[in-house]
């Protein structure tokens, strides 16, 4: 930089007054402030990097958070959703029970129903088998 051009300058040049020593670390001085203000920009301009990159790190801390617990809620709902089928199974299964209850039943009376027309139609055959006999 050119504060370093100056500073170099001032080192390697010839012997001097006291004036011109005076004069020199004027110039040595103003070199040192200015390096000094660019070191401060480029801290300036490094601090501003690093807070960015901090926030947008928090931002991703963050979504990985909120994904984190959509994940949470998601797995609430499933778990929710089995718990609800299972629920509706088990009411099936026993509506599946109940109707084969039912059926049992009907297919028990039907039956029963067919044996006495069975017998009433054997009856009824015999006793006309016996009107019909001479």
């Amino acid at each position: 930089s050119e504060a370093a051009a100056r500073a170099a300058a001032v080192r390697d040049g010839p012997m001097l007054s006291e004036a011109g020593w005076e004069a020199r670390l004027a110039e040595v001085e103003a070199a040192a402030a200015e390096a000094t203000a660019e070191l401060a920009a480029v801290q300036a301009a490094e601090a501003a990097r690093e807070a960015a990159r901090a926030a947008s790190l928090r931002e991703v801390v963050e979504a990985a958070e909120r994904n984190s617990a959509l994940g949470a809620i998601e797995l609430d709902a499933a778990a929710a959703r089995l718990e609800a089928l299972a629920y509706r199974r088990s009411g099936l299964e026993a509506q599946v029970h109940e109707v084969e209850g039912q059926l049992h039943a009907a297919e028990t009376e039907l039956a029963a129903a067919r044996a006495g027309c069975r017998r009433g139609l054997e009856q009824d055959d015999g006793a006309h088998r016996e009107a019909a006999r001479p």
